[in-house]
């Protein structure tokens, strides 16, 4: 059976004591009392290190189970926010699909709109061309008409007929619609010689002429209307397609910028997907690793367990045989037990359970909004050399603190009332819509909000990695220091037991004692000092009777002390060997959990800053979009945000400004009574 290192802590204790209280030891008592005494100590120091050994596994089993927890809760959310990431890719990419077959479908009413537009115009000038040619070439043949008319009734035809107006009117003879014994009549009237001569006919001619001269008139207003309304007519629809152009160029214009952020958005979250999933998978293989090395730790403790409590069995064994009565007869002198353990005073430790009671009463009362603080408190009081005067100034800082935050409470409080009041009364006064842009502005801020937070989140998981980091290498740092020590007491333990031996055999077997190559000079000074001792005493005058016959050794004890000696030089030589493997796997273990911790948090890193790089994006087009809607919305606008940042701002605050005061007066009563615990008051 294999005895623990750390069970033999006594003996390394034993060595440590100087040589001449060694020699005063080796004087005043016998081996087999002094190997009594070596295991009765090793009892002892089995108990202690096992409690210490508890200690240190309910450290390691502490860091096990909340590391366990935050990556569990890591990976929980993780694989949440997968699928909604999965969908909220698919939803954009289905927008954006949308998007294109709307844009598609816009262009082409664009193209379609602009071209009916083009053709309309050009339908419209060639026909108002076609009107401004009939209606100037029917002012003309007015005037030729008018002439006319005035040449025949002043009897100057023949003068009439040399004009270019005489031309124009051969041409409506020709042209216009009339009777043929009309025509006929202009024409021979225009066919007459150039003579002013009266004709009786001329009178039918003027009248013909007259007749035309109405129509023509009568045409020229037809002409003059039906043009102003086509004119009419085409300006609206100019307008009417100008308008649409416009609003459909508008369509096309918004959801190109909406699919290019979309575009973004994809990108941003197909990153943040793979960000999540590399994460997740190393969650869960840091998972893996924390579990094996747990279970592992687990084994080990209840193999020691078990050893240990085999160990104090073959102690208390041993002790039994070494104190037989026949053993007590023949050795009466005894060395006393040094105590080695120094016990903490009573009172000390039941004034620190009563403070670090009110200390939790605080910490409920605060419902743990000063909770870090609080276990800092409460860490200080639990140190083992902990100063009640120190953990006192740490309470009047912390009662100091909740008096401060009290007062900047009630001045936000009023703050926020008279902002409050004062905004609203201004939003009343204005009124304009709120444009698409806002749904847009509100979004970003809220993909802001989910960035900030996974941010802080991931933040947060990286100083939680850090302390589990540190609390780690500190608890390898005491593990290896143990190692350290048990491994001096196992090679100081070798050398007393071997002086054990030596003097043994000296006794009980000098042939084997002269064989050793050499003896202790604490034993030569010993076998010294007892024939000192007898040398300077003067003989008895009248000795009294004592025992008869040969002096009898004990030398079947003799063997069996040696015997569990030799065996206690064997088992500690396989408990150092023992130790060498504990100590090599633990350093294996922890420089695995260091190199999957630093992967952990380089990626974590990595992650935050993707996702403060997606803000800074997101928070410039924000900022880009808000100047563009601040020419639009004005007054309202900001009024309206004002607004939403005091609500933001303050109305938590408001809700909960009387509970927040009633839960610091407790949490400040706790604190006092820890306070007074801790300066000599009573508490309960």
């Amino acid at each position: 059976m294999a005895w623990p290192g750390g069970a033999l802590l006594a003996l390394l204790v034993a060595a440590a004591v100087p040589r001449a209280t060694a020699a005063r030891a080796v004087a005043t008592s016998n081996p087999i009392r002094r190997v009594v005494t070596m295991l009765q100590m090793m009892q002892e120091k089995v108990t202690f290190e096992g409690q210490k050994e508890e200690k240190l596994f309910e450290q390691f089993m502490c860091h096990c189970d909340s590391s366990e927890t935050a990556l569990q809760k890591s990976i929980g959310q993780a694989e949440t926010k997968l699928p909604e990431l999965e969908s909220s890719i698919k939803e954009s990419q289905a927008e954006a699909e949308h998007l294109k077959a709307d844009l598609g479908d816009g262009k082409t009413d664009l193209q379609e709109a602009e071209e009916a537009l083009q053709q309309n115009q050009q339908i419209s000038e060639k026909e108002h061309q076609g009107a401004l040619k009939e209606i100037s070439d029917t002012q003309s043949n007015i005037k030729a008409l008018d002439k006319a008319i005035k040449a025949l009734e002043k009897g100057s035809s023949g003068a009439f007929l040399q004009t270019s107006a005489a031309a124009t009117l051969r041409q409506l003879s020709v042209s216009m619609d009339m009777s043929t014994s009309d025509r006929d009549m202009i024409s021979a009237f225009l066919s007459q010689g150039q003579t002013d001569s009266a004709d009786p006919r001329s009178s039918e001619v003027v009248g013909i002429l007259k007749q035309m001269q109405e129509e023509m008139m009568a045409r020229l207003a037809e002409v003059q209307e039906q043009d102003a309304v086509a004119m009419n007519q085409t300006a609206d629809m100019v307008k009417a397609k100008t308008e649409q152009i416009t609003a459909l160029k508008r369509q096309i214009n918004s959801k190109t910028g909406r699919l290019g952020e979309l575009a973004v958005d994809t990108v941003n979250l197909q990153a943040d997907l793979d960000d999540t999933s590399k994460s997740l998978e190393q969650d869960r293989k840091f998972l893996a690793v924390l579990q094996a090395g747990c279970s592992k730790k687990k084994a080990e403790w209840t193999e020691r367990e078990k050893t240990r409590a085999q160990e104090l069995q073959a102690i208390t064994a041993t002790i039994k045989v070494l104190n037989d009565d026949e053993a007590l007869t023949l050795f009466k002198k005894t060395l006393p037990s040094p105590s080695f353990l120094q016990v903490q005073s009573n009172h000390r430790r039941g004034v620190q359970q009563q403070a670090l009671r009110a200390l939790q009463a605080a910490k409920r009362a605060g419902r743990g909004q000063h909770g870090s603080r609080l276990d800092l408190v409460a860490m200080a009081l639990r140190a083992k050399k902990a100063s009640f005067f120190k953990v006192i100034k740490m309470i009047d800082d912390m009662i100091a603190l909740l008096a401060k935050e009290q007062t900047d409470d009630a001045k936000k409080k009023d703050y926020c009332k008279s902002e409050l009041d004062q905004s609203a009364e201004a939003i009343q006064e204005a009124k304009l819509d709120i444009s698409d842009m806002g749904k847009a502005i509100e979004e970003a801020k809220q993909k802001i909000a989910t960035l900030t937070e996974e941010v802080g989140a991931l933040s947060q998981g990286i100083q939680q990695l850090d302390k589990q980091v540190a609390d780690s290498t500190t608890q390898r740092k005491e593990e290896h220091a143990d190692y350290v020590e048990k491994l001096g007491t196992n090679s100081a333990t070798q050398e007393l037991l071997q002086t054990a031996k030596k003097i043994l055999n000296k006794f009980y077997n000098p042939k084997l004692a002269a064989a050793e190559s050499s003896e202790s000079q604490d034993q030569g000074n010993f076998f010294a000092q007892l024939s000192d001792e007898h040398a300077g005493r003067a003989p008895d005058p009248a000795p009294p009777e004592t025992w008869s016959g040969e002096y009898k050794k004990e030398t079947e004890a003799y063997g069996g002390v040696i015997e569990m000696l030799d065996q206690l030089s064997e088992d500690l030589a396989k408990d150092t060997q023992e130790l060498q493997v504990n100590e090599k796997n633990g350093q294996a273990q922890y420089e695995e959990a260091m190199k999957d911790a630093t992967a952990k948090r380089a990626s974590d890193a990595r992650v935050i800053s993707e996702k403060e790089a997606v803000k800074a994006e997101i928070e410039a087009r924000l900022h880009k979009m808000n100047q563009e809607r601040k020419s639009k919305v004005k007054e309202h606008r900001a009024l309206k945000e004002y607004a939403k940042d005091m609500h933001s701002a303050c109305d938590w605050l408001l809700e909960n400004f009387d509970v927040r005061k009633e839960a610091r007066a407790n949490e400040v009563e706790s604190l006092h009574q820890a306070k007074a615990v801790l300066s000599g008051a009573s508490y309960s």
